[in-house]
């Protein structure tokens, strides 16, 4: 085995089982990479008192790739100020999660999202709704399936190549309405909106 590219899963199990105390050759045994991948990412991606988690990590990548070196690391100083700027723009995402599910909290038992950065705050989604959040594998989109075929019958409105800055609010609301209103066969042809709002009003008539 050789040096790979981490996904966010494996940086954020590297963050856990570091606090945990395991070395580095442990580390990569749990998360089935080459022992020189975890030391590689230690190396690159700790602060100057090499406490590492996948914030800081993020960051360090990104700095080096904006500089065009490979030998920037964070300090304390640069991280407080960078984490706070990448906290705002990342806490937008998790906001319009929290603000989507919070009214059927109850129903809402797991997130499963890809590994993109902006799901880096996760862990506050996880206590406000309560629930679980899970991160999918690499290039294994069936265990996000009902998300992969949202994303299709998405992009029959709006094809790959379009530039969604240009898509006003409008649009998305139109499609978003059309595709809730739109039977499916696993729905025994009902509606999403159908089954939704079944779920909703049993759930209530229980109480």
């Amino acid at each position: 085995m050789s040096y790979k590219q981490l996904t966010m899963k494996e940086q954020y199990q590297i963050e856990v089982l570091k606090k945990e105390g395991l070395s580095q050759r442990a580390i990569a045994l749990n998360i089935c990479v080459h022992h020189s991948t975890v030391s590689r990412e230690l190396k690159r991606n700790s602060l100057d008192n090499n406490e590492y988690n996948v914030v800081n990590a993020t960051v360090s990548a990104r700095l080096r790739y904006q500089y065009k070196t490979k030998n920037r690391r964070l300090t304390k100083k640069h991280t407080s100020f960078i984490k706070k700027c990448m906290k705002e723009g990342w806490s937008a995402v998790t906001d319009a999660i929290v603000h989507l599910l919070k009214p059927i909290q109850a129903h809402t038992l797991t997130i499963t999202s890809d590994n993109g950065k902006e799901f880096s705050y996760h862990e506050e989604v996880t206590e406000a709704l309560n629930t679980e959040f899970y991160f999918a594998n690499p290039y294994q989109s069936w265990q996000r399936g009902l998300n992969e075929h949202t994303n299709g019958l998405i992009r029959e409105y709006f094809p790959k190549k379009m530039e969604f800055k240009n898509i006003t609010d409008e649009q998305i609301v139109k499609v978003q309405n059309k595709l809730n209103h739109r039977p499916r066969k696993i729905l025994g042809y009902k509606t999403p909106a159908e089954v939704f709002f079944d779920t909703i009003t049993k759930s209530y008539a229980a109480v």
